[in-house]
């Protein structure tokens, strides 16, 4: 051996020998050292609804050497999803299976360490490392280097290029088992989890000795039956560490979200983390509930995971809706939701609803399924929302359930119940039917219609009524009785105009326009007895009526639309000569639609019933009459001739009244004598004295009739023969109005002589009505409105009153200050600014009244005492 110090120079001599002779050999061993390296790591597990997450990061320092990678050791059931460096770019990364049976003893412990230990390659070639030098590898990781001279060569020690070099061993090598399908780019997978391995992480850059390197990654965990309903769930911290660190720290942390809450159940070789370590592991800007620092080389962390329990309040509103033969049912439900979120929710309806009904959420609430089952007598139907909500969620519902009460029996409404809520209140409202009465009978608090402006569907104007409840819902049925039904007519008159032309010799020539729509086909005239029939038009074309035993029918097939106007122009079959002063009795055409059996869908109500008791040629001519809207008859006299009195279902208001006998008698004597300033005090008489030729009436009188029925058409009026010119003067007051007729239905007059039905749509004080059948609405200009139903007899006595001698009424006081006072034989009804009341008047003078809103004061005749009636009163 010789002193290294001799030599001198830049290398770093290990040893230094003298050979006296060139035959001399040398073996040598050279042994690489371990890359070490120092790391420091802190692991952010994150749980939530979706699975486990955890995010890691680590700052990895070489010590012996510069590094092109690092490993980490991944648990089971993990999956390495990305690794960024500190700028956030990627990172490439491969994962390579675990071997079976080179664990060691941490996995009993919940943490898994893997030892990689590379496999022995005898077919390996030997590696040149120098002309003089041969190597061969003795076992991995370790080189055993032949340091021989060549033949015929001698060392030159000089040369440094013969030195011994450091060696980098090759990348080793590694055989899959048979049964390790997947190449280390693949993870392997038993069974769809993930098997414990590695990831090898690539730094193209490299690691320099003395230099930290950061790096950061994520991987992901969905244990069995996660995603499933539980409560709570424990599980151990996972073990993902820096491998081949010599030295190492680590943090771990536990971040809760979606409604969870972590405890610790075992801890070993933990300590936990002040707020200044936190900030040194990068974790004191999340929201972490546990930390913790390693104190020994192995540690145990068992946690449990905990659902929040919610806290759910709930507010039900349910829309019924009467119809026909259905109950049309709408409910909406408002959650609040609080100290968690909610993905379920439970409502229940009675058990006779149906078994599929429709569920929608409100507010962009999205639904992912609904079902339904029976529980305990009722229909149970759990909802499952796309995703976990909370604060306020709304859910809307309907069906429809088939009445099956009869005619004045209850039905219950199904009330929609709120399940596995803390408090729950509601609200009912039911909306009526035009062809039913319905009753709701509910022992519940009446409230105001805007207390369901907050539900997205909102009742129609047949609201009969909205109620609240506290808790469960109570029962409320309804009763219903069915309306007698009205018929609608194949066929109307809107406007019927008819001339009559009487001669001198008294022969009457008439013609009459009907301005109609209708549905049938064919019409039957039939005119006055003794008549004659000179034409017919329609819509200005020649018909060719056909005559039968009944009248003559007309065909309006011919007709452009179902609006067309008829023309009729007959007359009478013999003369009735009118004497100095007589009485002309004038009938009116009538219009029929046939309703026997060959008449096809035409038929109307009104005969539905008579046909069961007649024989099927009686059927055959049966008719209705043709309603009849307006009607407008001018009367064209002989010269000489003036009306004096009228009577029959058309009025005039040109009737010339004559002077009083007494009356004329004294113009003559005073016109005689001179009079004063040869003017006379009274007006003479058209045609009087001082007139030798009468003058003829050149303009028609005109008879009106407005009303929608069937009554036959008649008209009767007085005449007498002219004797002077002019006409009467009397003058008669204006009548006083006190609003307007706004809605007939079906109405027939009276047949009482002594009534005649109203003139035009203005209600006249003082005015009479009295009806035979049908509806008819009456609107005061003060604001009340009353719907009469014939029969009955009522008089418009006063701006905002009546007088009800007998029959039905209801009346709505819209007048925001006034009164509606309503009279009857027995009682004084006054109605409080907008209340609604029916009324029912009986021929013997009794009164039955019945409140629907508001208050009414009802005052006895026979006693003098007052009775005060609110809401849903009787008396």
């Amino acid at each position: 051996p010789l002193d290294t110090s001799v030599l001198g120079g830049d290398a770093r001599v290990l040893a230094a020998y003298y050979a006296p002779s060139g035959d001399y050999a040398l073996k040598a061993r050279f042994v690489r050292p371990p890359a070490e390296i120092a790391a420091t790591a802190s692991l952010l597990l994150v749980v939530s609804d979706k699975g486990l997450e955890l995010q890691g990061g680590a700052a990895i320092s070489p010590l012996m050497e510069n590094r092109f990678y690092f490993d980490i050791a991944v648990p089971a059931g993990w999956q390495v999803t990305s690794v960024t460096d500190a700028g956030g770019r990627p990172l490439p990364f491969e994962f390579y299976p675990a071997i079976p049976g080179e664990r060691d003893g941490g996995v009993d412990k919940g943490k898994i360490v893997y030892k990689y230990v590379e496999r022995k390659s005898p077919a390996m070639p030997p590696r040149s490392v120098g002309d003089d030098f041969k190597a061969r590898v003795l076992e991995p990781g370790q080189y055993v280097i032949s340091v021989a001279p060549a033949a015929g060569a001698v060392p030159n020690r000089a040369d440094k290029s013969q030195e011994p070099q450091e060696q980098v061993p090759a990348e080793p090598t590694r055989e899959p088992d048979a049964a390790q399908a997947p190449g280390p780019h693949m993870a392997a997978v038993a069974d769809g989890v993930e098997k414990a391995g590695r990831v090898r992480v690539s730094v193209p850059r490299g690691m320099k000795v003395g230099e930290v390197f950061s790096a950061r990654f994520t991987a992901v965990s969905t244990p069995s039956g996660w995603l499933g309903d539980w409560q709570e769930a424990t599980f151990a911290f996972p073990y993902f560490a820096v491998l081949d660190a010599t030295e190492s720290e680590t943090a771990i942390a536990v971040e809760t979200r979606d409604d969870f809450a972590a405890r610790p159940e075992k801890l070993a070789g933990l300590i936990p983390l002040s707020a200044d370590e936190r900030a040194r592991f990068g974790l004191s800007d999340r929201s972490i509930s546990l930390a913790y620092r390693r104190s020994a080389a192995d540690f145990t962390a068992a946690l449990t995971a905990e659902r929040t329990e919610p806290r759910l309040t709930a507010r039900s509103i349910s829309f019924f809706r009467v119809d026909r033969d259905a109950l049309h049912c709408r409910g909406e439900i408002h959650y609040a939701v609080d100290q968690s979120r909610v993905r379920q929710f439970v409502l229940s309806l009675p058990e006779n609803t149906p078994e599929t009904i429709h569920i929608a959420g409100l507010d962009g609430v999205e639904l992912k399924e609904y079902t339904g089952k029976l529980v305990g007598g009722r229909r149970w139907w759990t909802v499952l929302l796309a995703e976990p909500r909370r604060g306020r969620v709304r859910l809307a519902f309907d069906f429809q359930q088939w009445l099956t009460a009869a005619n004045g029996k209850s039905h219950p409404l199904p009330i929609v119940e709120a399940e596995g809520v803390s408090y729950q209140s509601g609200l009912a409202a039911v909306e009526g039917c035009a062809e039913l009465e319905v009753d709701v009978k509910a022992a519940l608090r009446r409230v105001d219609v805007g207390e369901l402006a907050e539900a997205d569907y909102q009742p129609g104007r047949r609201l009969l009524g909205a109620y609240e409840f506290v808790g469960n819902p109570p029962p409320i049925e309804i009763g219903m009785v069915r309306r007698r039904g009205y018929a609608i007519p194949p066929a109307i008159v809107e406007k019927c105009e008819l001339d009559t032309v009487i001669s001198p010799e008294g022969w009457r020539r008439h013609q009459a326009r009907f301005r109609l729509r209708a549905a049938a086909l064919f019409l039957r005239v039939e005119l006055p007895r003794g008549a004659v029939l000179w034409a017919a038009e329609l819509d200005g074309l020649p018909l060719k009526p056909q005559r039968d035993d009944h009248g003559i029918l007309i065909d309006l097939s011919a007709g452009k639309d179902a609006a067309a106007e008829l023309k009729i122009t007959y007359a009478d079959g013999k003369p009735r000569p009118i004497a100095a002063r007589g009485t002309v009795n004038i009938p009116a055409p009538k219009l029929h639609v046939h309703l026997g059996l060959n008449a096809g869908d035409n038929n109307v109500g009104q005969v539905d019933n008579l046909s069961h008791k007649l024989s099927p040629g009686q059927v055959d001519n049966l008719s209705y009459e043709v309603p009849l809207a307006d009607m407008v008859w001018r009367l064209h006299l002989p010269s000489g001739y003036e009306i004096v009195s009228a009577a029959g279902t058309l009025s005039t208001a040109e009737v010339s009244r004559p002077m009083p006998a007494a009356f004329q008698v004294a113009g003559i004597l005073y016109a005689m004598s001179g009079g004063i300033g040869n003017s006379p005090a009274f007006p003479f008489p058209s045609g009087g004295c001082g007139c030798s030729t009468p003058i003829p009436r050149m303009r028609p009188l005109e008879f009106r009739e407005e009303e929608l029925g069937s009554n036959s058409r008649r008209l009767t009026t007085d005449s007498r023969g002219l004797t002077a010119p002019g006409a009467s003067s009397h003058a008669r007051s204006a009548p006083a109005f006190v609003g307007r007729i706004t809605g007939i239905h079906g109405v027939k007059w009276s047949d009482d002589s002594d009534f005649i039905p109203p003139l035009g749509a203005e209600a006249a004080l003082g005015r009479r009505y009295k009806l035979g059948s049908g509806l008819m609405e009456i609107t005061y200009d003060s604001g009340a409105k009353v719907i009469l139903e014939g029969p009955c007899d009522y008089v418009a006595d006063s701006a905002a009153g009546g007088y009800l001698a007998h029959g039905k009424i209801c009346l709505k006081n819209s007048n925001p200050t006034g009164e509606y006072i309503l009279r009857t034989p027995t009682a004084v009804v006054t109605a409080d600014p907008y209340a609604e009341i029916g009324a029912e008047v009986s021929l013997d003078g009794s009164t039955f009244v019945n409140t629907y809103s508001g208050r009414v004061h009802v005052l006895s005749s026979a006693n003098g005492k007052e009775l005060v009636m609110d809401n849903h009163g009787g008396a």
